[in-house]
């Protein structure tokens, strides 16, 4: 089927005729619903005293708290807490899990859990082993932690491993990557790998750094946002606060995604009581809904319009950019029926975009997972560069290129050489530091790392936070190749289906660590937007609790594994001198020396640009030709279905539900999309309909690696073509293909297949074999 057949729901603003719910916005009463119930909750006063805490928010990259303290962002604006900052609290200050439990509960009835019942056993309050022989975890001492952790890592370097999230420190990260590397091991695989990594891989290629270039400050001067691939509304509701305030200011939001999201149509905010909570704030300015996978057709049909409207800085151009002739060329000779029909969006529509980013003096250009978890995620954001290059929207206040990230601390990792692809500056220091060359031997990034395992090339494996089992594509895989791992450390301050499912051969650890706002060690995050902060000491609840903090156990370990080389590892249980050494060996973070004495946090040098000169060889962007991608869809016969009555093949998009974090789940519903449970799949009624499917029908979904059944069907504002079902239970049904320069899964395109096999429905209407 020709895409420009197919209904296409275009917003100024958005509006769907597929929407159940279009007098609905986000936010708005319930968050204070929520904020008022746990906060006069028993757990009420622990929770407010950790949100007064000098300590960052646990929850989103946006970041708050810190030094200026709980409730202030770096510009010193206050009231700077969202509802998921409650609810990622909450889950930290739950009572311990009993001793007896495990004695109880073995490790087959633990992987009947869902990721919300696992949330809600509480807190790792003492550290447990599960052998090979046994079926229940047990408790074990330190010591014999210590001895078989050093036995494990004392094998061939490439034959280890680690795994990371952003919950953390960058305390932590540094020693973990240091430790890792002194070994001779650069399988660093992190959380970023399934997330970010094209984002970083494009940025430094094109600005010489791979994180936002835009500050908080920066965002504040803009006339425009481009949001693209995000649902900030869900996942990072502060953000909103930054849109309403634009909007009101006379500027304008241009909002991209296949889902048309309530929350970023109108949005109602807590921190506007007045003019925002009761009635809501109208958030974009156009909606577009592109074929999932299409970003690259769009942005360059942008791009032709702006070439088309006589809009492009050639002076700018030239002066600051390198190759920028051929990606005119590439943009001027698409064709519009190419693009158009690849992207799903009208030309007119596009042009009244390009129109938008041209008249707006600065414009800020940001995008979250549905640009990145593609197969073409690089090229994505390569074409968000060059449009922001041909409008000179790059180099000055109120412009740039700003990636949203996710957990809290996620970019800290990378930037503490966390990271396959490690900087040359880090390298070099690193080298000197150790008195040799590191390995030269490429890393496992987090998918590689799967198939390493798979392949039984992995003996031992570390994973600091994180929950490496679920957060990746085709479950059962991972399962199966966790499996093969001999050792499996995990370093967690709650139970997650890792822990249940994710299982080594022969012997999985558990150490109960200490969260951010607990930890006896001063620490620091970065956010972001590239601002440091640092944490003060706390004090945990659980009483007479078996708890360690990360930095205490990695330089414990690090010490039985090196000595004193290539430093004192058990001095560096006094974090500031981890500090020191992160001055002297990560470019930005000199100020890092002094921040124990001076509590001066920080914006990381290097990264934002305020002049048009970049840290790349010549000082200009590079700029990139991005080809379009061919998008189909297999055929239902493809998906090896024998019997069936009904059914449509579509693109579905994975995503998190309202009340989610990473792979936590908080609660089952998400009331915005109408999506009562975990096992839903939202659909335009076109789509069900042509298939002689029905709301709340139980169907099958099926995908290449495996389906599920018993699905209900939700109608709701999907575009034509495509799908949603919640991560991670959706995993499980799909091995998705990666971006090859970075190994990133294409989360948010998946061909599945939506059917029943129900005898009294009639002959079966399938649309296969068209760009979705």
């Amino acid at each position: 089927m020709n895409e420009n057949n197919q209904q296409h729901i275009q917003a100024t603003p958005p509006i769907n005729s597929q929407n159940e719910n279009t007098s609905e916005m986000g936010g708005g009463l319930p968050v204070i619903k929520y904020w008022a119930e746990h906060t006069v909750s028993p757990e009420g006063l622990k929770l407010w005293q950790t949100l007064l805490h000098k300590s960052a928010c646990l929850s989103c990259s946006w970041g708050t708290g810190g030094q200026k303290g709980g409730f202030t962002n770096e510009e010193g604006e206050k009231l700077q807490r969202c509802m998921k900052s409650v609810e990622s609290i909450s889950a930290e200050i739950q009572p311990p899990i009993p001793p007896q439990f495990f004695e109880r509960q073995s490790v087959e009835d633990l992987q009947k859990l869902t990721s919300l019942e696992a949330d809600k056993l509480g807190r790792w309050s003492f550290p447990v082993i599960l052998s090979s022989e046994n079926t229940h975890y047990q408790k074990i001492n330190w010591e014999q932690i210590y001895r078989l952790a050093s036995t494990a890592f004392k094998t061939d370097p490439e034959r280890i491993a680690s795994y990371s999230s952003g919950r953390s420190s960058n305390e932590a990260a540094f020693l973990l990557q240091l430790m890792m590397r002194t070994l001779g091991s650069n399988n660093l695989a992190d959380c970023s790998d399934l997330c970010h990594a094209p984002s970083t891989f494009a940025l430094k290629q094109t600005f010489g750094t791979g994180t936002s270039i835009v500050s908080l400050k920066s965002l504040k001067e803009t006339d425009c946002v481009v949001l693209a691939g995000s649902n900030a509304a869900y996942n990072h509701p502060r953000l909103m606060n930054e849109l309403i305030k634009l909007r009101e200011r006379g500027g304008k939001v241009i909002v991209i995604n296949p889902v048309q999201e309530i929350g970023l149509v109108k949005f109602a905010s807590p921190a506007f009581p007045v003019k925002s909570l009761l009635t809501g704030s109208e958030i974009a300015s156009i909606y577009l809904q592109p074929i999932p996978g299409s970003d690259v057709a769009l942005f360059v049909g942008i791009q032709k319009s702006l070439i088309e409207q006589n809009q492009i800085k050639q002076e700018f151009l030239q002066a600051y950019t390198e190759n920028w002739s051929e990606v005119i060329s590439h943009a001027n000779s698409t064709t519009w029926a190419t693009i158009t029909e690849t992207c799903g969006v009208s030309q007119a529509e596009i042009e009244t975009v390009a129109q938008i980013i041209a008249s707006s003096p600065k414009v800020v250009f940001a995008w979250a997972m549905g640009i990145t978890q593609q197969q073409n995620g690089v090229d994505n954001v390569n074409s968000i560069a060059n449009t922001a290059l041909m409008t000179g929207n790059v180099g000055r206040l109120g412009t740039g290129l700003m990636p949203v990230r996710g957990h809290s601390n996620v970019q800290g990792f990378g930037s503490m050489g966390v990271t396959v692809r490690l900087k040359t500056e880090i390298q070099q220091s690193l080298e000197k530091l150790l008195g040799r060359s590191l390995s030269r031997v490429a890393g496992y990034d987090t998918q590689a790392l799967i198939e390493a395992a798979d392949a039984g090339k992995v003996d031992t494996l570390i994973c600091v936070g994180g929950n490496l089992y679920a957060a990746n594509p085709n479950s059962n895989k991972v399962k199966r190749a966790l499996g093969k791992i001999k050792t499996i450390i995990y370093l967690a301050t709650k139970p997650n289906l890792g822990h249940f499912h994710g299982l080594a051969g022969q012997q999985t650890i558990i150490i109960p660590v200490l969260n951010r706002f607990e930890n006896p060690h001063q620490t620091t995050v970065e956010s972001g937007n590239n601002f440091v902060r640092l944490n003060d000491q706390g004090q945990t609840h659980l009483k007479n609790a078996d708890l360690i903090a990360e930095v205490d156990f990695l330089t414990e370990l690090a010490h039985r594994l090196h000595g004193e080389y290539p430093v004192n590892w058990r001095q560096l249980q006094d974090t500031k001198y981890v500090r020191q050494l992160i001055s002297q060996t990560i470019p930005g973070f000199e100020k890092m020396a002094n921040i124990d004495e001076t509590k001066e946090e920080f914006t990381i040098s290097g990264r934002i640009f305020d002049h048009p000169h970049f840290p790349t060889p010549s000082g200009k962007a590079m700029m990139f030709v991005t080809p379009l991608p061919c998008l189909t869809l297999p055929q239902a016969v493809d998906f090896g279905i024998d019997h069936y009555s009904h059914g449509v093949v579509l693109a579905l998009m994975t995503g998190r539900s309202y009340s989610q974090h990473n792979t936590v789940v908080y609660k089952t519903e998400d009331k915005y999309r109408r999506m009562p449970h975990r096992h839903c799949i939202l659909m335009n009624r076109t789509d069900a309909e042509s298939a002689s499917l029905q709301e709340h029908q139980r169907v099958i979904v099926r995908g290449n690696a495996s389906e599920l059944d018993n699905i209900e069907i939700i109608y709701g504002a999907v575009r034509p073509g495509s799908a949603l079902m919640f991560y991670p239970e959706v995993n499980v049904i799909f091995d998705a293909p990666k971006e090859s320069r970075c190994g990133t899964p294409a989360f948010k395109r998946v061909p599945v297949f939506v059917y029943t096999t129900s005898s009294k429905s009639r002959a079966l209407t399938v649309e296969t074999n068209r760009q979705i």
